[in-house]
């Protein structure tokens, strides 16, 4: 008799095993599948995982119970079934967690780069720079009182963000050929901008400065003078800036290059059509 029930004892606890086998397959199956698993929910999509992948669990499971043949097997399994089941719902929750926290981030992250890109883009519309300079600090203050950051938090991420908007905005006025534009909001914002952002910006600036100031005086030197010979000259003699009189003497020497080039090629085309018409 008592061979007969340990045998019996042996049989249940193998096939339960057995279930559990295939019950621990399932879970991790639902979590770490690359095609559908739950870690393949990520930012906001990960907000649901817990109603969606939970019942699952619970149908594959009365699935597998199933297959056990008597009271003694399903009570061995559902021991094992509670533990795989606390330990997906703790796994679910933290996956939640990693990426709420993520989602939250990214969220954070495009709102101040939309808020700073508005800023450079629309620089030129009355009050879109303080427009949006105002939702970058509504925002860091949120994230700071939603995390628990200190004050001093909010006011690096406030200086940092400033600094950027400011420095975009200079260079979308140096891009546009706004030189003496962009100094002057330099000059109003400095304060406002990081050491090593302005470092940059003085860069940009003179280079864009010396650009500019190239471009105003060829255009002034190209309605006076007469030949390349007298542009140069005129540049030379009343440009002091030494950086400005070298690039507005290539730009000058350049231009009139473009001007003679194309009076040839004129020259040219008037000469082959009246060919063409004596050939006629």
């Amino acid at each position: 008799q008592n061979a007969l029930l340990e045998e019996k004892r042996k049989a249940d606890t193998l096939l339960s095993n057995d279930l559990a086998n295939q019950a621990r397959v399932k879970k991790n199956e639902l979590l770490y599948n690359t095609q559908n698993g739950a870690i393949t929910k990520k930012g906001r999509n990960a907000f649901g995982v817990m109603d969606e992948y939970l019942p699952q669990f619970k149908t594959q499971m009365d699935e597998i119970e199933k297959g056990a043949a008597n009271e003694e097997q399903r009570a061995m399994f559902r021991n094992v079934r509670s533990d795989l089941e606390t330990d997906l719902h703790g796994q679910l929750n933290q996956h939640t967690f990693v990426e709420t926290k993520r989602f939250e981030e990214e969220v954070y992250n495009d709102g101040l780069a939309g808020a700073q890109d508005d800023a450079v883009q629309n620089y030129h519309q009355p009050g879109a720079i303080k427009k949006n300079l105002l939702n970058q600090e509504k925002l860091i203050k949120e994230r700071a009182l939603s995390e628990g950051h200190p004050a001093e938090w909010a006011t690096l991420e406030l200086e940092k963000s400033k600094s950027k908007t400011h420095s975009g905005v200079i260079g979308r006025m140096l891009a546009n050929g706004r030189d003496l534009d962009a100094k002057n909001y330099f000059s109003a914002v400095k304060k406002d901008i990081s050491g090593n952002d302005v470092t940059v910006i003085e860069k940009a600036l003179n280079a864009g400065s010396v650009l500019g100031e190239t471009q105003r005086v060829v255009t002034q030197v190209m309605g006076r003078a007469k030949s390349k010979k007298e542009a140069v000259d005129l540049i030379r003699e009343t440009v002091k800036d030494p950086q400005v009189q070298e690039s507005a003497v290539r730009e000058a020497k350049l231009r009139f290059e473009e001007r003679e080039s194309f009076k040839k090629e004129q020259s040219e085309n008037i000469y082959q059509a009246a060919f063409q018409n004596v050939d006629k």
